[in-house]
């Protein structure tokens, strides 16, 4: 084999190989540069078509090209009341290379099938009835219909004289297994979480409720006396009712309304937003899209202002969240004493890897 050094000039690029000639490929490396070998496609699925015996309706009878007879359970045949069974003597094999006896043989049994109706005959063996399989249609009935399958494009057609019937497979494996899978409901969760809603707010501490409710600040004179007709409905001590009266109080709730804004850092945005701030001296910054013109923006403030309390800029503006929920409490048994467990001796491979 020539050495690296005969190629290093063509393999780093300083001299281009401007050899031309013919060369002849075998037939398996001209198909593969070519592309010419077919996808290798994904297991179509069971070949079931959809088909009525009297009043029951099975929408999956398995076409099962392996089955020498035509298969129905014990309890699908009670149901249907197909007359007295004809003893048979025959025996089937399953796939499992089990031996199965059947109970008995129903022939020329009316199986509709789109627009037509051919007669079959069932072997009836007693197995647990199959909700997604009821019937299997074996070979019998496919020559009797002259089905023509094509698997590729999972397309089933079924000819009788000179009318035919053609099955999208595709199509039948969509359908549902059983009545049981339909599902039928009314969402209407959303609605009731929205009428509730005021109602699971309501609670019978008024402090928890004034916390849990608060709304933005404005008035604050008649903000306080609406909180004090509110805890006024649980007896409480003079001491409560007066912290409401005293102007101490008053100037402080006063003094956080707009003037003692929440401090928030304004970030570069983008060119496509911009910030609007809906307090005085810049304060209460709201991010909105840089392409609104001056009636739209006036008309987005005013909405925003309108719902300012629903805008929150530290943990204080979360609503809905109870107190209570905020601490962690560990139950104990009556006289019990904590104590912390010690640590456990490792054996020394262990200890020495700790260590390390």
């Amino acid at each position: 084999m020539p050495t690296y050094s005969r190629f290093k000039e063509i393999l780093s690029g300083k001299r281009d190989c401007d050899v031309k000639e013919m060369m002849n490929l075998t037939e398996n490396c001209s198909a593969i540069i070519l592309n010419q070998m077919p996808p290798k496609l994904k297991d179509p699925g069971s070949l079931s078509i959809p088909c009525a015996i009297k009043a029951l309706e099975i929408g999956n009878a398995l076409c099962d090209l392996g089955a020498s007879v035509s298969l129905m359970p014990y309890s699908v045949f009670t149901t249907l009341d197909l007359g007295e069974l004809v003893p048979t003597n025959i025996t089937l094999q399953l796939a499992d290379r089990s031996v199965k006896y059947p109970i008995g043989k129903v022939e020329d049994v009316p199986l509709r099938v789109g627009k037509f109706v051919i007669p079959v005959d069932f072997v009836v063996l007693d197995i647990d009835e199959d909700a997604h399989v009821p019937i299997i249609l074996g070979r019998p009935f496919l020559a009797t219909v002259g089905a023509i399958i094509d698997v590729k494009q999972g397309v089933i057609t079924l000819k009788v004289g000179k009318d035919s019937l053609t099955f999208d497979l595709t199509d039948t494996m969509h359908y549902p297994r059983s009545l049981i899978e339909d599902c039928f409901f009314v969402d209407s969760l959303d609605p009731l979480v929205h009428d509730m809603h005021k109602h699971l707010l309501v609670s019978n501490d008024p402090l928890e409720f004034t916390l849990l409710n608060k709304v933005g600040v404005g008035n604050v004179g008649v903000e306080a006396a609406q909180y004090k007709e509110k805890m006024n409905t649980t007896p409480l001590g003079d001491e409560c009712y007066d912290l409401l009266d005293r102007e101490d109080v008053l100037d402080d709730l006063k003094k956080r309304n707009g003037k003692e804004a929440p401090k928030v850092e304004l970030k570069a945005l983008p060119s496509s937003l911009r910030y609007v701030f809906l307090g005085p001296n810049s304060s209460y910054p709201v991010i909105v899209n840089a392409s609104l013109d001056d009636e739209k923006l006036l008309k987005l403030v005013q909405v925003l202002k309108r719902h300012q309390s629903a805008l929150g800029y530290t943990i204080d503006d979360l609503k809905g969240i109870s107190p209570v929920l905020c601490m962690h409490h560990i139950e104990l048994e009556d006289n019990a004493i904590p104590h912390r467990e010690r640590q456990r001796k490792l054996n020394p491979p262990m200890g020495e890897v700790v260590k390390k």
